[in-house]
């Protein structure tokens, strides 16, 4: 059973959880074997330079296709000190790295904070000013923690009154209750499936690459699960590997799965309304909106039949993207 320690971890299908640390790390509180896997996962990014460093910057292009993100950003313009929570490493925390650059140009660099907790680190510890903040900003972060009331308190401590939590690009609870959209991105995955399955039937090069894995003359680079539990093995002492399902699990928590039996661990996705209930009952909506209305692709990189689709099912349910981003305001 999950320890009393963790008894605030938001996890809902805890025998998942358990055979996992069962297999590789017994005995681990599982809100630290969490953040272990997470912290190897994204070393192991930054190793195979599939994410870019912490040190290079976000172009603006990058987050141009995160218009709802953009939009709430842009309810909270009016805020002057801005703390960015999580805005340290990998490739989802670019654009709210990029915000903190656009943030620190308007207003000053030195009213903005800016939290890495990909490294395990509590919040607080990371946090030297106690001065509450305007805005408080995130992006795609909260579907990765275990620990969300803990975060959500970290949030409404750090809010200043009439300030703004940005909420930005999470996994929408709505999407995977409306069948239409649900139904779309099941028949969109089936096309691309059998599309993909085509192309690498008819690419020479696959069948080239295979004769001579064959032959001993090649030799297949180091894949991502591969190098994390590589890292899990090393750092962290772990007795044996987690399977690509496992780091999915792990590493998006809140976020279901487009593939069929892919469960998550944790909500099928942020409910705006449970979250104003559960956790920020001093808080009130401003702003909302949504993307992704056939999953978790974004619109640009559809083709003109299925972008058509999105936009319908956008016009159809506003609200009920795979995506979305919200701008909360504090009583």
């Amino acid at each position: 059973m999950l320890s009393p320690s963790v008894s605030e971890a938001v996890i809902t299908r805890p025998e998942m959880l358990e055979q996992c640390i069962g297999r590789t790390s017994p005995g681990t509180d599982p809100c630290v074997f969490i953040q272990q896997v997470q912290k190897a996962y994204h070393q192991a990014q930054r190793a195979l330079r599939t994410v870019a460093p912490d040190t290079v910057p976000a172009k603006g292009a990058q987050c141009a296709s995160h218009a709802d993100y953009l939009g709430a950003m842009w309810t909270a313009r009016s805020a002057r000190r801005a703390l960015v929570v999580g805005g340290g490493a990998g490739v989802p925390s670019q654009p709210a790295s990029y915000a903190a650059g656009q943030w620190a140009s308007v207003h000053g660099t030195g009213d903005v904070v800016r939290l890495d907790l990909v490294s395990g680190a509590p919040f607080e510890a990371q946090l030297m000013v106690r001065k509450p903040f305007d805005v408080v900003i995130t992006y795609s972060l909260a579907h990765h923690l275990a620990n969300l009331p803990e975060f959500f308190r970290f949030i409404d401590k750090h809010t200043s009154p009439g300030g703004f939590f940005v909420f930005g690009h999470e996994p929408n609870a709505r999407f995977w209750r409306n069948l239409s959209c649900v139904n779309a991105m099941l028949q969109l995955r089936s096309e691309r499936s059998k599309s993909s399955a085509r192309l690498r039937y008819l690419r020479p090069s696959a069948h080239f690459t295979k004769v001579r894995q064959w032959l001993g003359a090649y030799q297949a680079p180091l894949s991502i699960t591969e190098a994390a539990n590589e890292v899990l093995r090393i750092e962290f002492g772990f007795i044996g590997p987690l399977q690509e399902l496992d780091f999915v699990r792990l590493v998006d928590l809140h976020r279901p799965q487009e593939a069929e039996g892919w469960q998550c661990l944790g909500l099928t996705g942020f409910d705006v309304k449970s979250i104003l209930e559960t956790y920020l009952p001093g808080f009130r909506e401003v702003w909302r909106s949504t993307a992704c209305h056939v999953g978790y692709r974004p619109r640009l990189l559809l083709s003109p039949a299925w972008r058509k689709v999105d936009l319908d099912l956008a016009r159809r349910y506003p609200d009920d993207g795979a995506t979305m981003s919200v701008c909360l305001q504090k009583r």
